[in-house]
């Protein structure tokens, strides 16, 4: 949890997992983010649908306690990972060590259950005869794919993704969301995403921003029977909150 002297309570529930209130960020003179308030429950999946350049990715940044310049307050709920637009591997380590890098930074054991979750994951990820390349050796796809097992891997509460789907090939991209749907069902997501094709393959709800700062939004819910024309119509007729 991450509070800024602002008083949460009487907001905060159980059944959040996270927790924007009244966030505003600066760039300068620049306003990023202003005056933001919306809440996420657990297990629920938003998307952010924003035009790109409006503060999204920083809006991530703070929810992740890596961006700490700002007014506001938020909660989230922990533990919690970040899957960023690049890939973010280490170089000196191959696949299978960035994967289990954040488990051995928490002193977590490498069990059964997580080495064979880790083997579905390069299974789904058609990595299985890559765990030892560096990344030097692996496309841009691949290591995506990497920088997706390594966030799910740890086993979050809560997952924040910007783009994580952008260097990787629809029929991967299906097969991955497939499998986080089925495996992850207690998870919380917050993606960021440009690509509206993804929003019924992931999201159950979308926040809408039509413009930069991030402020005002339409809330939007997405039903797994909406087709890509209803979820367009919708988008473009939200109601504002």
């Amino acid at each position: 949890m991450f509070l800024n002297n602002i008083d949460l309570n009487g907001v905060l529930n159980l059944s959040d997992a996270i927790i924007v209130e009244n966030l505003s960020k600066r760039f300068g003179k620049h306003l990023i983010i202003d005056n933001l308030s919306f809440k996420i429950a657990q297990d629920d999946t938003v998307a952010l649908f924003a035009p790109s350049g409006s503060g999204k990715t920083t809006l991530l940044s703070i929810l992740a306690n890596l961006d700490k310049n700002y007014t506001g307050s938020f909660y989230i709920k922990k533990p919690y990972s970040i899957v960023f637009q690049e890939a973010r591997l280490f170089p000196y380590k191959s696949a299978y060590e960035n994967i289990i890098y954040p488990l051995k930074l928490n002193d977590i054991d490498i069990d059964e259950n997580v080495s064979d979750n880790i083997k579905k994951w390069l299974d789904i990820c058609d990595l299985k005869d890559f765990s030892n390349y560096y990344p030097y050796q692996l496309s841009g796809g691949m290591k995506a794919k990497i920088a997706l097992i390594r966030a799910f891997i740890f086993n979050p509460s809560v997952i924040l993704l910007d783009e994580p789907f952008k260097s990787i090939d629809v029929q991967s991209k299906n097969k991955i969301i497939k499998f986080i749907k089925k495996e992850y069902k207690n998870l919380t997501i917050l993606l960021v995403t440009n690509n509206i094709d993804e929003l019924p393959l992931i999201s159950s709800r979308v926040l809408k921003f039509d413009s930069a700062p991030l402020s005002g939004f339409s809330n939007i819910t997405i039903s797994k029977d909406d087709s890509l024309n209803s979820i367009i119509d919708k988008l473009y007729n939200g109601s504002q909150v």
